[in-house]
């Protein structure tokens, strides 16, 4: 995987874009102000969410546990959507410490302060981690593991040069309130790399395809934004101004699953989400994801997670990814 933002395709309506970005939150997050001096080196182990680096200051070598490296310099940011293992380090040949064995000091809820190194070239960083919620979006099954934004490929962005310089601004003055603010930017910041991979992704990948496509991308954004919609496949393929034929065809070629398939899987997640988190009553579980009775929605439900509703608040699965196209359509 190629690590830059390339040029923006031609595309129709993005209005399905902005609605399914809209869908995604940060449930939590943290950052580390990074003070590293040459030579260094340090292991990053498997997280939860996602990883992300910002140079301030330097550069750095970020070299993932799949064998990928890319260098990142001032100004540019990494992001690792799976949070899976790397090495962040000055040099090729530097030496690795482990992140249990570098000075750390706690200065917010959510952030820190780490220095690795005493006396050689000083490179600073923002390190952090964040959790997306829903964790089961069909986005975070196509992001490839590594993604860079470079800040020299954004001339004409104003809003990442803008956003840049800001966290440049504050992690270098160490004003009051810092904490917080540098929270809001990362987070923004990663959201606004996302979608500039999904809008500049040049090799295509079969969902975020479908997803731009004028016709299919309205079908998608509108199961998502009203699941309780008694859906069928002639009211979505008149939903993407295509027959039904035509529409079925052509969502199971680029999407990957059949779109009847696609709105049952978003709704059996939503509903496992609903029983993890609350007492909802089943009942209005299954009306708010347009199934006509409780039992209707309880034998859909058994027949997708392979036990009934009840049984699955009181155990709950781990998430399912959709097995949607993630390649080149």
């Amino acid at each position: 995987m190629k690590c830059t933002i390339d040029r923006q395709p031609e595309s129709g309506d993005d209005a399905p874009l902005s609605t399914i970005l809209s869908e995604i939150r940060l449930s939590e997050s943290f950052y580390c102000k990074s003070y590293c001096y040459a030579p260094w080196g340090l292991a990053n182990p498997q997280g939860v969410g996602a990883f992300f680096h910002f140079v301030v200051e330097g550069g750095s070598i970020v070299e993932t546990v799949d064998g990928e490296s890319v260098t990142i310099n001032e100004g540019d940011l990494a992001l690792l959507p799976h949070g899976k293992g790397h090495l962040l380090k000055w040099q090729a040949n530097s030496p690795v410490a482990t992140i249990d064995t570098v000075a750390m000091e706690q200065t917010g809820t959510n952030a820190s302060r780490m220095t690795l190194g005493s006396d050689g070239d000083r490179s600073v960083f923002i390190c952090g981690g964040l959790t997306f919620d829903p964790p089961w979006h069909p986005l975070f099954e196509i992001l490839p593991p590594l993604i860079c934004l470079r800040r020299d490929e954004q001339e004409g962005t104003p809003w990442i040069e803008a956003l840049l310089s800001l966290m440049g601004s504050e992690i270098s003055q160490d004003l009051p309130g810092s904490e917080a603010v540098i929270t809001r930017l990362c987070e923004v910041l990663v959201i606004g790399t996302i979608r500039n991979w999904m809008i500049n992704k040049m090799d295509g990948y079969g969902w975020v395809l479908a997803l731009r496509d004028r016709n299919l991308g309205s079908a998608i954004a509108s199961m998502h934004q009203a699941p309780s919609e008694t859906w069928t496949v002639n009211r979505l393929a008149a939903e993407a101004a295509h027959s039904r034929t035509v529409f079925a065809e052509r969502f199971t070629q680029m999407v990957g699953i059949p779109p009847m398939q696609y709105l049952g899987h978003l709704r059996m997640n939503l509903a496992a989400d609903m029983l993890r988190t609350g007492n909802h009553p089943l009942k209005e579980i299954a009306s708010r994801l347009g199934y006509g009775s409780e039992v209707s929605f309880s034998r859909a439900f058994k027949r997708f997670w392979g036990k009934p509703p009840g049984l699955f608040r009181k155990r709950p699965e781990p998430n399912r990814p959709f097995g949607i196209q993630c390649g080149p359509a």
